[in-house]
């Protein structure tokens, strides 16, 4: 019950360990001292506003300039303004919000409040955070190819017009895949703007909105050829050995022995390059054969289970022994900061290097995983398209109702059907860098594969 509070009892009063308490005035209704179970004292205000809704505003931190008598003064001219039809909390907010629109003037300041806004979880247009990977590169996007043109124009200069003439400058400069993601980055900020009701009265529409995709998606088919292969990963046998490659002309590539270890990693496990090279220690049981990839990491972020092959576990192995005594958790570590690991784009930068040398024309380290798939569910292998999308990582490789069922229904991690089509992968990869002749798929090793699914989907016991 409320009490006339007095100033020795505001003085003195004791926190209650673990509670917060209210201690409400008798001759201010509506006012109370907030008591938290650290002792921290503060100064509040309980009222209903226009609709009748139970409101509280805090006045301030309880102290000698805002004691008793200061407290119940301002308490009184909050109810003043109460009775004349005014929202204090309501008004509160609007001057906040006005505030932090003051502090955006400029294109790089609103980029700036969407990224920490996303990275918060505060801003969550699809219903989930942002995953670090996808901020990562949107925030890559926007200092290579947007910050240098838009970053310090005021919102109201950049228009529809503007983005449109950038984007399709950045095309004809020959910039396919990452225009796009510009487009998207530049659609997404102003879509959070006009969410969040930032500077609306500048912020009329979202620039990004009103026109097509600038450049066109061209999939890409590049697989390499047998021949490809051999030079590749004979190439990489020579620098995990801390070689170099010298070619015809003269040109020399020596990229080390842990950046051959990743781009062996992603021709004989099929894993993504950031897979790869964000790879832990903790996630890794190399007794048992198995990396288990956290959601996190993952690009579906639903956990993937990766059967490793016997030639898997010795570059992981040699990996772990050539970090030496780091004090680290990442197979591969980054060199300047060895608590993370290795950047992702350096793996496709030596690979770019590498295959100038070698003479291997447009090959990128996802055009690794690209072969290794088409080559499971070819003649060659004859995997199943389901078992192949489960060893890539993709949730799952249907649509309509098969495709909710695999997404929501469909716990199975397919470990044993995917040990056995990595290893049928090592086996003809092997065969290839030796120059033998391919392995053709045997009646018997075609009946041990459909024996491995059958156990795979067979119920327990």
């Amino acid at each position: 019950m409320a009490s006339s509070l007095t100033a020795r009892f505001c003085d003195g009063v004791k926190p209650i360990p673990g509670r917060q308490v209210d201690y409400l005035d008798s001759e201010v209704p509506g006012l109370a001292l907030r008591v938290s179970g650290r002792g921290r004292k503060v100064w509040t205000f309980r009222y209903r506003n226009g609709a009748s809704k139970q409101c509280r505003v805090t006045i301030g931190v309880y102290a000698e300039t805002l004691n008793l008598a200061e407290a119940r003064t301002r308490a009184r001219r909050l109810q003043t303004l109460v009775d004349d039809g005014v929202d204090p909390a309501s008004e509160r907010r609007i001057a906040k919000s006005r505030e932090r629109d003051r502090e955006i003037s400029t294109f790089d300041d609103l980029v700036q409040a969407y990224f920490e806004a996303c990275e918060q979880g505060i801003w969550t247009p699809k219903g989930k955070v942002k995953r670090k990977r996808s901020l990562d590169d949107e925030r890559n996007v926007y200092r290579l190819h947007v910050k240098p043109h838009f970053a310090k124009l005021p919102l109201k200069e950049v228009t529809r017009s503007l983005v449109r003439r950038r984007l399709r400058e950045m095309y004809l400069g020959g910039i396919g895949a990452q225009t796009n993601k510009a487009h998207q980055m530049i659609r997404g900020t102003f879509s959070f703007a006009i969410g969040e009701e930032i500077e609306p009265d500048i912020i009329l529409y979202n620039p990004g909105m009103g026109f097509g995709r600038v450049a066109p998606i061209k999939p890409r088919m590049r697989t390499l050829k047998d021949e490809e292969w051999r030079i590749f990963l004979r190439a990489l046998d020579e620098m995990q050995r801390g070689g170099e490659i010298v070619s015809p002309a003269g040109q020399r590539v020596c990229m080390g022995p842990q950046m051959a270890i990743i781009l062996k990693l992603c021709s004989f496990t099929l894993q993504r390059k950031g897979e790869i090279v964000g790879m832990r220690i903790s996630e890794l049981d190399l007794d048992q054969g198995v990396w288990i990839v956290p959601p996190e990491r993952m690009k579906g972020g639903r956990l993937h289970l990766v059967p490793l092959s016997d030639r898997a576990i010795a570059l992981i192995r040699e990996a772990i022994a050539l970090c030496g005594d780091l004090e680290t958790d990442c197979v591969f570590p980054n060199p300047r900061d060895p608590s993370i690991p290795m950047r992702a784009d350096s793996v496709s930068y030596a690979m770019r290097l590498l295959n100038q040398v070698i003479g291997i024309k447009d090959a990128t380290p996802h055009d690794l995983r690209r072969t290794g798939a088409t080559a499971m569910t070819s003649e060659r292998l004859e995997i199943s398209p389901l078992i192949r999308s489960r060893v890539l990582g993709h949730a799952f490789d249907t649509g309509g109702g098969a495709a909710v069922t695999s997404l929501h229904y469909d716990a199975n991690s397919y470990a044993r059907a995917k040990r056995v089509a990595l290893a049928a992968w090592q086996e003809l990869l092997v065969h290839i860098v030796s120059g033998a002749a391919t392995p053709s798929r045997t009646a018997e090793q075609l009946v041990g594969y459909q024996q491995a699914l059958l156990l795979e989907w067979a119920p327990a016991g």
